[in-house]
């Protein structure tokens, strides 16, 4: 199971990292708040909130227009 982890995060392309995990996270039913305490160490979760997060909201905004 860990090869599948580690070959998405090979695949993803470079600067497309925290659209990503936007992806994986919008697709669990509670947006993905227990599978971040879960997977994620906090200091990576804090970075998702202050960078990630936003930046992942503007992607999306960009694809709904």
């Amino acid at each position: 199971m860990a090869w599948f982890g580690e070959h998405g995060r090979r695949a993803t392309p470079k600067g497309q990292l925290w659209n990503q995990l936007g992806a994986i996270l919008a697709a669990q039913p509670d947006g993905g708040e227990q599978w971040l305490r879960k997977n994620l160490p906090a200091p990576v979760r804090l970075l998702w909130r202050w960078i990630g997060k936003p930046r992942y909201a503007a992607h999306r905004a960009k694809l709904t227009k």
